[in-house]
């Protein structure tokens, strides 16, 4: 029976564009130069056992503060950290001892994501879209389902009790995420009622050790 489908994981994580497509090595069986020669543009799509023969499972993931990051040579951040256990696992799953699965992590601008992912530039990635985009890719179930945005304020805010209280308020948000999508709907509801809509500006996802 063939495993299912490996494409998407759905990960509720956060824009950094690298040109070309770097591979970051986690164990070093696989030589740095030529792992990344092997994956450099290539395109390949398949099931679970798939990726078990090629022996490297790669991990697509947008570089910020908490996902994913550099700090100095070394990798870190909540992705790398979720690609190394799924890496452990696979491999006490599959038996692989000697020849193990290898994870390697290709950083990437978010909004470049789903289409690297459907072309077969890498095998998952982890982001939060919109429905009408599943049509493109397999999803796994969500990480933390039924998740609620937390909205941060200063102590010179004005409060926030409802959703009418965002009218005309400045909202630092990460653009081509849901959370984005989210606070642009209710501003055509707001203009209907006369009110100011949401003055959405685009945060730095960098805020922080990011490279």
């Amino acid at each position: 029976m063939t495993p299912p489908r490996l494409s998407l994981l759905a990960l509720a994580l956060s824009t950094f564009l690298s040109t070309g497509v770097f591979a970051a090595e986690v164990n070093r069986p696989v030589a740095p130069l030529r792992l990344e020669a092997r994956i450099n543009g290539e395109k390949w799509s398949g099931d679970l056992d798939g990726i078990a023969k090629r022996r490297i499972l790669r991990i697509l993931v947008v570089p910020s503060a908490l996902s994913f990051y550099f700090n100095g040579t070394e990798m870190q951040g909540a992705m790398f950290e979720l690609g190394r256990d799924l890496e452990k696992a696979l491999n006490k799953k599959l038996k692989t001892r000697n020849l193990p699965i290898n994870v390697v992590f290709i950083p990437v601008a978010r909004e470049e994501m789903l289409s690297k992912l459907a072309a077969g530039y890498v095998d998952i990635g982890g982001t939060i879209a919109e429905l009408e985009q599943a049509a493109q890719v397999d999803y796994t179930e969500p990480l933390i389902p039924d998740a609620e945005g937390v909205v941060v304020t200063g102590p010179a805010a004005p409060a926030i009790s409802r959703l009418e209280d965002l009218s005309g308020q400045e909202i630092y948000a990460q653009e081509n995420t849901a959370i984005w999508d989210k606070l642009v709907e209710p501003n055509e509801q707001f203009r209907k009622a006369g009110k100011a809509p949401v003055k959405l500006v685009a945060a730095d996802p960098c805020a922080g050790p990011c490279s």
